[in-house]
């Protein structure tokens, strides 16, 4: 077997203490045929295999303890690792050292065993991202600001269905009912948008329809689609901002993958040269993006490869030699089988192994030099929060 060599982009990928949570959520017969080598030529990628029930189980407890208020605001404070290869570097912040002991406090009040208490705190790092990534994509949006759920859907994968957890929100009658109604926007859920139009008071209307002037409504382009759509008598829309087009475009520059999906259905006539636009743009994004930020990857990957399988086998083919780095990354990133698997896995497979085979060989000993470092440098963290805490403990023995 042929040994892979990786883009200097890709150190980002390259630490083995790091991606052993993460390998779960790939595809096993991606790299069937693939191993990726460490700095001691040995393959990293560990057996892959689907969540546990018990594994699960830890991953929801973990969520809805996070999305209690006293934890929640924790949370928000701890940096989102830029890259996978910081995960270590995260576990040493001082944010999220205070939140590993307020999940440890109220762990402790939960009757659990010993062993599997040690075993949930092992998921924290993984649980509290894909919180912080669904709260980065709902609540920090200023046009939607949707209250975090004290339960969320999770996928077998170890990824949060935000799908599944739409519909829970939808139906939360504690919720306003503006938020719901947002929530089922979002997502397309074109029944339960009607029901909610009518019980909406019609001071709470006004937030989102303006039959005179609808370019006063500041909402974002899928929800003002939806407001106006859904009257009995469909106003002529004269704002950009309401044409499909406008809404398709906002839903894959989000990563919204169910809103891009019914918007491109009804895109007839233009869809070729609108994949290959989009398309481009994502692949763009992420062949660039040499150190994107962890949360602006949310959806990419999934779009990536929704239009990417819509387009001609021409067209394919030559998006993938002009962006190769760009669909290795996305075949290494989760994708949300729950939605696009029946789609994407046959590509999936091929491209990653296609892929891995065009990429440049000779950044190896710079790559290896710097995985050295990232590991060097988190245990040179370490080792000084140990000097640290024993200065601490030999400054209180002499009191």
């Amino acid at each position: 077997m042929n040994r892979i060599e990786f883009f200097p982009y890709a150190k980002d990928l390259l630490c083995t203490k790091s991606l052993s949570c993460y390998f779960d959520l790939l595809d096993p017969e991606c790299f069937s045929e693939v191993k990726i080598y460490s700095r001691i030529q040995k393959p990293i990628i560990p057996k892959i295999k689907m969540l546990t029930l018990q594994s699960s189980a830890s991953l929801q407890l973990l969520s809805s303890i996070c999305t209690h208020k006293g934890v929640l605001v924790l949370l928000r404070k701890c940096p989102p690792f830029q890259n996978l290869s910081e995960t270590l570097c995260v576990k040493q912040t001082k944010q999220y050292k205070r939140l590993e002991r307020r999940v440890a406090k109220i762990l402790s009040n939960i009757p659990l065993p010993r062993l599997l208490r040690k075993q949930v705190m092992s998921q924290l790092l993984h649980a509290s991202q894909e919180v912080l990534k669904w709260i980065h994509c709902h609540t920090d949006n200023p046009t939607l600001k949707i209250k975090v759920p004290r339960h969320f859907v999770w996928n077998s994968n170890g990824s949060i269905s935000y799908k599944k957890t739409a519909e829970l929100i939808v139906q939360d009658e504690s919720r306003t009912i503006p938020q719901r109604f947002k929530t089922a926007c979002l997502y397309c859920q074109e029944k339960e948008i009607r029901e909610l139009w009518i019980k909406m008071k019609s001071s709470q209307q006004k937030i989102f329809y303006n039959p005179k002037s609808p370019e006063r409504i500041k909402q974002n382009h899928i929800i003002s689609y939806w407001s106006y759509q859904i009257q009995t008598v469909p106003m002529r829309w004269k704002s950009k901002k309401m044409f499909t087009l406008a809404a398709f475009d906002y839903a894959v520059s989000e990563g919204h993958l169910e809103a891009t999906r019914f918007f491109f259905e009804l895109l007839q006539g233009r869809r070729r040269s609108l994949l290959e636009v989009y398309v481009r743009k994502l692949a763009s994004r992420r062949n660039y993006e040499v150190y994107y930020k962890f949360l602006s990857t949310n959806g990419v990957c999934n779009l990536l490869f929704y239009l990417h399988n819509r387009m001609d086998p021409v067209d394919q083919e030559d998006i993938k030699q002009r962006y190769p780095f760009a669909f290795l990354m996305s075949c290494l990133i989760e994708v949300d089988e729950t939605h696009i698997k029946a789609m994407i896995d046959s590509d999936r497979r091929s491209t990653a192994r296609e892929i891995a085979e065009k990429l440049n060989a000779s950044h190896t000993a710079w790559l290896c030099q710097e995985t050295q470092f990232m590991e060097t440098k988190c245990l040179l963290t370490t080792r000084q929060i140990e000097i640290c805490s024993a200065r601490k403990a030999a400054r209180i023995g002499k009191l």
